[in-house]
């Protein structure tokens, strides 16, 4: 009989390979282990577990931000439509000559005219730069309690919006030195701007006090 040369040979019992070293049968072959198809298995479960949760989370990112988007978008149309509808309320503004109301004072311009020099007195006049716009306003006092009226805190507007201040010194000229009124009393005080000629004027912004937040009424008398 032919002694095998030492090798790996079928195991006689059909259990797999065994290792005849020239002498002797040596221990069976060792099965492949499955361990490492089943941690192949456990790694692409959970590689797949990851992309299913990836997924859900990109999904509802998306859905957040087209809520997000939706919501702004709703917000944004409904602010839009609350704009439109206060242009359309704006009340229009008052004719020339109307009474207006700012703070405990109600105004009203009776009559508009201009000059060069004001003042009775020759020693004390002043003189314009350009000219003077004097308007004469009614001022009522609507409050209930003593109020003082300054020409200095009132403005003239011109039709670029642009503002010129109440001459003090040629409103001292003017009016007397009384400018306190009773609750329920009026008086008629002249208000002077020291304009350039021919000056296009758009409205007086006529004020309470000189931290009011003013009212607006046409240069005119109506």
């Amino acid at each position: 009989m032919t002694t095998p040369t030492p090798g790996w040979y079928p195991d006689p019992s059909g259990a797999g390979q065994r290792y005849w070293d020239g002498a002797q049968w040596g221990p069976g072959a060792p099965k492949k282990s499955s361990a490492g198809k089943i941690a192949l298995i456990v790694i692409a479960s959970i590689i797949g577990v990851f992309i299913l949760m990836f997924g859900g989370c990109v999904a509802l990112i998306s859905s957040s931000v087209d809520s997000v988007s939706s919501s702004t978008s709703s917000a944004s149309a409904v602010a839009s439509a609350k704009r439109e509808a206060a242009a359309e309320t704006v009340a229009p503004p008052p004719p020339a000559g109307a009474p207006v109301r700012d703070g405990q004072f109600e105004f009203q311009v009776i009559d508009v005219r201009s000059a060069k020099t004001v003042g009775d007195n020759p020693y004390l006049q002043s003189t314009a730069q350009g000219v003077y716009v004097i308007f004469t306003i009614r001022v009522t006092n609507t409050g209930n309690e003593p109020r003082d009226f300054f020409v200095s805190n009132q403005k003239l507007l011109d039709m670029n919006d642009r503002k010129y201040e109440a001459s003090s010194q040629a409103g001292m000229n003017l009016n007397d030195n009384s400018s306190g009124i009773n609750p329920g009393n009026s008086i008629e005080v002249k208000v002077p701007f020291d304009v350039p000629q021919e000056l296009d004027m758009k409205a007086l912004e006529l004020h309470d006090s000189m931290f009011s937040g003013g009212v607006l009424t046409p240069a005119g008398t109506g």
